[in-house]
């Protein structure tokens, strides 16, 4: 499995690969399932490659848009809506206020206004580094 990653990938080796990938942002957690190590076996292939495992908590733009995106569609979800944006704009347009559409969508008025004022034509793709809010990063 290890042998295919690193030929798929274009690595010279093992440790290039795990380097690449998680410079790239890939978490432990995809890399053990990519990898098909356990944590605890991942984490020692990562010392023997003198990888430096980010802190608990540390975020990467890919990071943040995964989550980003996931609080998207669990929120669109929530109200049956396979357009979040258009599903907000119209309740806001009934007279909804910010605090009621955060309730519906499982969010705060604050997230619920992020996300009216993000570029509709650009949709849940664009989210990234630069138009996720502080407070989700």
């Amino acid at each position: 499995m290890r042998a295919a990653l690193i030929v798929q990938y274009g690595a010279p080796d093992f440790a290039t690969y795990l380097r690449a990938r998680y410079g790239e942002g890939a978490s432990l957690e995809r890399l053990a399932k990519d990898t098909g190590l356990g944590r605890d076996r991942l984490r020692v292939a990562m010392a023997d490659a003198a990888i430096e495992i980010r802190g608990i908590g540390a975020n990467t733009a890919l990071g943040k848009r995964s989550r980003a995106l996931k609080a998207e569609e669990a929120a669109a979800r929530r109200v049956g809506a396979d357009n979040l944006r258009a599903w907000l704009t119209e309740r806001r347009a009934e007279g909804w206020t910010l605090s009621q559409l955060g309730t519906a969508v499982g969010h705060s008025g604050h997230w619920v206004s992020w996300r009216l004022n993000t570029d509709p034509h650009l949709g849940p793709e664009s989210l990234d580094a630069h138009t996720v809010p502080a407070f989700v990063q």
